[in-house]
């Protein structure tokens, strides 16, 4: 064998000798890449990339040679390899060298794949993604294997994302593909869906995997899921496919512990049985769970050891153990051990099912063994601890019996609830007991403990007067306390009893029950408590009550915006000795206001400022009386004498700001500018505490004022009040936001310049800015407008005015001509929106920009990226379509354009979109000289879209034009005339075209060809 390698070895050396004789630099190359491809095939990767290196060189710096070497993409991609193999982080340079430099390489795909395959090893899972974003799926340029493991990588990369959705989809494509990826990704997505917590698909996923592709993951986390879907059975059927020596002990605890909760527990003792084989060191909480398992077989020795052991500590498993141990020694008839067992377990499950249950055992196994101070004690403590308790009854019946046993009759209420008398007389009395005692609790408002007496004594319905009496008593307890929902149900209830005759506090029931509903503020149940009250007593028997029920239900009226009524009612009390008369006639005055009776509201409040000079109400009227002058009057002199009256009266009124401020709004209605600026000024500068009150002499001074005083005024203002400052910068935003918000832009403009020179730093800055720019956009300069937008969308800081100021930007750059930078500001948008709808929006925007620039590819790209986003209705999408084939004609890519229109066509057919497409289709194959088949589009168009005239008619103007080059007049102006024919208010630019064709074929046309008339219905046809 040898001989043949050296004479093929000479034969060859002659040519290639002379070869390199003749090309001397090109033939040293050349070996370079045939030498560097031999060390590839051995395996050789560092030997080979040095080769393959030289031979780029020699190619790429020039030397002797005068051309490019042949195979230098295949060298670039072959040292790319080789570094990857050698295990070198330069081979990612290396590839993305040779993916930027050939585009168009049947390599590509490869090269793309080892690239993604590095950034794949090194855990840059976005640059994965990116590299394989442009491969098909599957890649035919690649194996199939190769294609799985694109999947793969995806898979796992989209799970780093948290992409759990697209991660899964990913690699469940490989799940049922046979290959080196079938089982590494049903091992993941299995243990994929369990952290996902679907336990489901876990089980599912999983199960498919056969025992010896299991790892002790995989088998835990299958487990885990059984356990949580509470399969056993299913569970059962899993661990039973494995080698009892093969599986991690773990694995039996899960499942005891599942069959233990499922209450399985005989089985659940063949799996603990499993585990201590291999173990004998359990955690305490599945320790517990075996003890309580043998406790349910029936097995006390062998549970009683361990239930000792937990129950002695301290945690929450000692309770429950305790309690169970407790039970381990009654059937070993060791009470005083299971006593004493309970009592732990009460004490450390207090509160609980298990502290209530070893509670109740105490105490019955204290009076059993007569230790009847340990059960009273235990007695006490599971009604302090469990006041509703299950075992309530039961309690206080052994309650009354430890009582009677040693002799202790304290008092009588103690004596009936104790032993739980169950005789008439006994409980009649009882019942009586608690009624009066509870009055005597009330009385010294010892309130809750009163409830206590009230409750029993209506619940025992012996004698139903008394029954009453103590719902009556209690709703009124309740009410004392502020419990007003709980008052209003009690005095419902009572008003509800079917007594006759009433008691005498019936009528008084109907009052409580009218202010429980008042502070509820469930006014319609209060006005009608009230009525009730006010029909049912009579004024003499409770003059103070009475008249206090009258202005309640004025007062409830007035709320429910029934005015006449309650002016009913404020009138009646002035019919009184009623000592709240000012109040009355101050409420007057308000319904007269609500009522638009401006001037009677008025008269009414002078009443009370006149004649009940020390009222309370009397400030407030001289306020109202001020308001209503200036709002609904307009009478400024009256407003401001009101509020005169009110500062120079009540000095300290907290309605003084709010009086200096109407001062200021009826000077500046009365054209006395310099006078408001006064009164507002005074509010800002002595009243900025009240900061409502400031607000409002603040929003008004723009209108008095200019820009550089105002500034002025707020500096005073932080001075005056300097503990407020947070508060001026939000009114100094409110100032110069309220006109931009109503459209007033040139009048924010400096307003929002004060604002973002003296708070560069505040909250609102940034909608500052964007006010501005808006502001400066309107009124017609958008080069300012733009410098604040650019602020705003380089600003390092985080704020929701990036994606408006993009959008902005991206509208006055147009206005500007700049297309391109239009197209890169809504660039920026896109990668901010969210919602599929404001993509779209924005995506048209940017499509529209690059078109206009005349960056035709830059808009293709567009309108794909748009196309596969999801929103759009099919009447959007295929505008889009219709509109790429619009840009490829564009581009002069008529084979393209002519491809995308027919495919719209065929999409759209029977639709306005398919009509335009079609009718593109024959203006494109007639412009290009294909008249047969330009024809034909033109005919299936009338034929197929006579319902959409406007494009049959364009397709027509198609069809002259194409008759009158191959001059066929007659076919020519038969369609003209039909589309003169239309009516007069249709297509009027297509008519004026076609009347211009005919004058065309008039002068410029030879005379048509004579047609034999057959033939020419042919051609109609």
């Amino acid at each position: 064998m040898w001989y043949k390698l050296i004479f093929w070895g000479l034969l060859l050396l002659g040519p290639l000798s002379f070869l390199r004789a003749q090309l001397p630099d090109q033939y040293e190359s050349s070996t370079y890449y045939l030498e560097g491809m031999e060390w590839f095939r051995k395996g050789i990767y560092p030997s080979a990339a040095v080769k393959f290196r030289n031979y780029i060189e020699g190619g790429e710096t020039g030397g002797k040679l005068t051309t490019q070497l042949p195979y230098l993409a295949e060298a670039h991609f072959y040292l790319a390899l080789c570094e990857y193999l050698s295990g070198r982080k330069t081979a990612k340079e290396d590839f993305e060298l040779f993916i930027s430099k050939y585009a168009v390489h049947p390599q590509m795909a490869e090269a793309r794949l080892w690239l993604a395959r590095q950034y794949f090893r090194e855990k840059a899972y976005r640059q994965v993604i990116q590299e394989l974003a442009p491969l098909s799926r599957p890649d035919p340029q690649i194996s199939d294997t190769a294609n799985q493991e694109i999947a793969y990588m995806s898979g796992i990369c989209w799970y780093h994302f948290k992409e759990y959705n697209k991660s899964l989809e990913e690699l469940n494509t490989l799940i049922q593909k046979p290959g080196p990826w079938q089982i590494i990704s049903t091992r993941f997505v299995g243990l994929l869906y369990y952290e996902r917590k679907n336990y489901t698909e876990t089980v599912r996923i999983l199960s498919k995997l056969s025992p010896s592709d299991h790892t002790a993951e995989t088998l835990l986390g299958c487990t885990r899921a059984y356990a949580q879907l509470k399969d056993i059975s299913g569970l059962n059927d899993f661990i039973a496919q494995f080698p009892t020596e093969t599986v991690d002990p773990e694995i039996y605890l899960i499942q005891a512990a599942a069959c233990v909760e499922n209450e399985k527990y005989t089985a659940a003792m063949e799996s603990f049985d499993k585990f201590l084989s291999h173990k004998n060191i359990m955690p305490p909480t599945l320790r517990y769970a075996y003890a309580f398992t043998a406790f349910k077989l029936e097995k006390y020795t062998l549970a009683l050891p361990i239930f000792e052991k937990i129950g002695g500590g301290e945690d929450s498993l000692a309770a429950p153990s305790a309690y169970y141990l407790a039970f381990c020694y009654l059937q070993q008839n060791n009470i005083e051990s299971a006593r004493m067992a309970f009592f732990k377990a009460a004490r450390l499950g207090a509160k609980t099912d298990i502290g209530e249950e070893a509670s109740l055992q105490y105490a019955k196994l204290s009076f059993q063994s007569q230790q009847f101070e340990d059960a009273l004690q235990q007695s006490q403590n599971y009604l302090t601890q469990y006041p509703s308790g299950k075992y309530e009854n039961e309690i206080r019946s052994m309650m009354g019996e430890v009582w009677f046993q040693t002799g202790n009759y304290k008092e009588s209420i103690t004596l009936f609830e104790k032993n739980n008398l169950k005789d008439e007389r006994s409980l009649k009395a009882y019942q009586r007991s608690c009624w009066y005692y509870g009055l005597e609790l009330y009385r010294k408002q010892i309130w809750q403990e009163a409830d206590l007496y009230f409750r029993k004594g209506f619940n025992l319905q012996q004698d139903p007067i008394v029954a009453a009496g103590c719902r009556y008593w209690y709703a009124e307890s309740l009410f004392r306390q502020g419990k007003w929902d709980a008052s209003l149900q009690q005095y419902q209830k009572f008003l509800e009893l079917p007594l006759n005759p009433k008691p005498a506090y019936y009528i008084d029931a109907w009052y409580g029950m009218g202010w429980a509903a008042l502070r509820l503020d469930k006014i319609e149940n209060a006005s009608e408590a009230f009525r009730q009250y006010l029909t049912l007593s009579k004024e003499s028997e409770n003059s103070i009550q009475y008249q206090d029920a009258l202005l309640r239900a004025g007062d409830c009226e007035m709320a429910l915006k029934n005015y006449a009524e309650a002016m009913q009612w404020y009138y009646k009390s002035t019919q009184t000795q009623n000592p709240y008369l000012d109040y009355s006639w101050y409420k007057i005055g308000l319904l007269n206001y609500r009522l638009e009776k401006y001037s009677e509201a008025i008269n009414t409040w002078k009443k009370v400022i006149q004649q009940y000079p020390k009222s309370k109400y009397r400030e407030a009227a001289l306020d109202q009386s001020g308001d209503t002058y200036l709002k609904w009057m307009t009478d400024y002199a009256q407003a401001s004498q009101a509020s005169r009256t009110l500062i120079a009266e009540y000095p300290n009124s907290p309605y003084i700001p709010e009086a200096y401020n109407r001062m200021g709004i009826a000077a500046f209605n009365s054209s006395d500018k310099a006078a408001a600026e006064k009164y507002f000024r005074k509010v800002v500068t002595e009243y900025c505490s009240d900061t409502l009150a400031s607000k409002v002499a603040l929003n008004n001074l723009p209108f008095v004022v200019n820009t550089e005083v105002y500034a002025e005024i707020l500096e005073a203002y932080r001075k005056s009040c300097p503990d407020i400052n947070s508060d001026v910068e939000n009114i100094a935003w409110e100032a110069a936001s309220t006109p931009w918000e109503g459209g007033e832009w040139a009048s924010a403009l400096p307003l929002l310049n004060l604002y973002i020179r003296d708070y560069s730093t505040g909250p609102h800055v940034f909608e500052a800015r964007y006010a501005r720019a808006v502001c400066l956009s309107k009124t017609g300069k958008p080069q300012e407008a733009l410098q604040d937008l650019t602020e705003l969308i380089n600003s390092k800081l985080i704020h929701p005015y990036v994606l408006p100021a993009c959008l902005l930007s991206g509208e006055l750059n147009t206005l500007l001509g700049k297309h391109e930078t239009a197209a890169i500001q809504y660039e920026k948008a896109l990668s901010l929106a969210v919602q599929p709808s404001e993509r779209w929006n924005i995506m048209n925007l940017q499509i529209e920009a690059w078109v206009t620039a005349n960056k035709y590819p830059e808009a293709l790209k567009s309108i794909e990226q748009l196309l596969s986003q999801p929103g759009g209705s099919i009447a959007k999408r295929q505008d889009l379509e219709w509109q790429g084939g619009k840009i490829l004609l564009l581009t002069k890519d008529t084979i393209s354009a002519l491809q995308k229109f027919k495919d719209l066509e065929k999409a759209a057919t029977g639709t306005v979109a398919g009509a335009r497409a079609q009718y593109e289709i024959t203006r494109i194959l007639i412009q290009t000289g294909q008249d047969t088949l330009g024809e034909e589009a033109g005919l299936y168009l009338k034929s197929n879209y006579s319902t959409y005239r406007e494009w049959v008619i364009r397709g027509y103007m198609e069809l002259a034009e194409l008759y009158i080059r191959q001059q066929d007049t007659i076919q020519a102006q038969d369609i003209l005339d039909y589309i003169l024919s239309q009516p007069q208010d249709y297509y009027s630019g297509m008519k004026e075209a076609a009347k211009q064709i005919q004058d065309r074929i008039r002068v410029a046309l030879p005379p048509p060809k004579i047609v034999p008339e057959e033939n020419k219905k042919d051609r109609k046809k």
